[in-house]
């Protein structure tokens, strides 16, 4: 047997906890103030007709699978909107995972928020 193929520069849970507040962050950067700006226009602005078509809406983008939003981090948000802004960056990143969590949690922050209003 050779030599280990990969040599991996960090060990231990501190990395993957790391990684998953920095994705956790960003989401809340994204979702929060959409989330809010939406439970306020469907409590206080909507007319009826207008938030009879947002709620389902908002309830077919919380149906959606969580693999159907990696599948549309890794092909869209990353190559079509990443890297073209910034043409380094890499195919798995923690803005594109960001991103698309913040997405992913927006109808639950919007219905909350609503509900509390």
């Amino acid at each position: 047997m050779g030599p280990p193929l990969f040599e991996p520069k960090h060990f231990g849970v501190a990395p993957l906890v790391a990684g998953t507040m920095l994705v956790a962050v960003i989401a809340m950067v994204v979702a929060a103030p959409i989330g809010l700006a939406v439970a306020i226009y469907l409590a206080e602005y909507a007319p009826d007709r207008v938030r009879s078509i947002l709620r389902p809406v908002l309830e077919v983008l919380a149906g959606i699978p969580t693999v159907v939003y990696g599948y549309f981090a890794v092909t869209f948000v990353t190559p079509n909107l990443l890297q073209r802004l910034f043409p380094e960056t890499n195919v798995f990143n923690a803005a594109s995972a960001g991103i698309v969590v913040g997405i992913m949690i927006l109808p639950m922050v919007a219905s909350m928020s609503e509900d509390a209003m």
